[in-house]
């Protein structure tokens, strides 16, 4: 990468376990890098048994900035910025998720509400596309060049270590049909394009929450991996589109249960004026 003349970042998902222990985790497995790449926590929602726990993001970034003098950037939801405490977003920069719409769209310069939070970078759709890659992406936009890039890298200047030499790309596996697992669940290995939602819609496994991936997010899976179901449903012969029920439970929200790709489907076949509004005890049909 930084021999093609491109900037470097690396994030950490936050697990919610103990955010000392993390932060130590993160730093000694990108500790090659150090000075010469953009560091962030990446706070959301699931599989973090912490989320809602403000000061668990301020032990991390302190412990980061403790064991290597930078700062990380703190990536999260605009809806959740209110969980970033003030002292944490004095020091650290921001990387604000905010959708416009789930509409297909290459590379902006100036998405919807660019700057609206003073944040470093804005992610502006999880529905992406650019040439060279056949599916969905994330797309952001980072508010400064390449110099300030560096900066967030690099405040004090230090000089570090060359990085080591990349291990070859391994061959990305042939897809194969879904298996039951050792523990009862039900392994998919991800084809070309796929999504959690299309993946669950293809297997009628539901909700996309009860799906386990590598990354620990569902909306960055990649062909070849393997993601698990851990929810209680089974595998339906019949997945036709309205057949079955999903009962909404208390937090929930309509991306949440079907996934960014899966939302507005069912958000049409129940006829939601507002898929912004469910509501627990409500039966969407899916």
């Amino acid at each position: 990468m930084r021999q093609r003349g491109k900037s470097l970042g690396f994030y950490h998902y936050a697990g919610g376990g103990n955010a000392t222990a993390e932060a130590d985790y993160f730093v000694n497995t990108i500790r090659p890098y150090l000075g010469s790449a953009v560091l962030v926590l990446d706070w959301e929602s699931y599989q973090n048994s912490a989320w809602g726990d403000s000061n668990w993001i301020r032990v991390f970034v302190n412990r980061v900035h403790a064991r290597t003098g930078v700062w990380p950037l703190v990536y999260t939801s605009a809806a959740y910025l209110w969980q970033i405490p003030s002292d944490v977003r004095a020091r650290c920069g921001l990387w604000v998720a905010q959708y416009a719409n789930n509409t297909t769209t290459g590379y902006q310069t100036r998405p919807w509400n660019y700057g609206r939070y003073g944040e470093a970078m804005r992610q502006y759709t999880s529905n992406g596309r650019i040439s060279g890659y056949a599916g969905p992406l994330d797309l952001n936009y980072f508010r400064g060049d390449a110099t300030q890039w560096n900066k967030y890298a690099n405040p004090n200047g230090h000089t570090t270590a060359p990085a080591p030499t990349p291990a070859p790309k391994p061959n990305t596996p042939a897809p194969q049909p879904s298996r039951p697992n050792a523990d009862n669940g039900v392994s998919v290995v991800v084809r070309s394009g796929d999504t959690i939602s299309g993946i669950a819609a293809r297997t009628g496994l539901w909700p996309v929450t009860a799906w386990s991936v590598p990354s620990g997010n569902i909306n960055r899976i990649w062909p070849g991996q393997t993601v698990t179901y851990r929810g209680s449903g089974t595998p339906s012969a019949n997945t036709g589109t309205g057949t079955r029920i999903h009962v909404v439970k208390r937090g929930e929200t309509l991306s949440g249960i079907f996934g960014a790709s899966g939302w507005q489907r069912v958000a049409q076949l129940n006829n939601l004026a507002n898929p912004n509004l469910i509501y627990p005890g409500q039966q969407l049909r899916y």
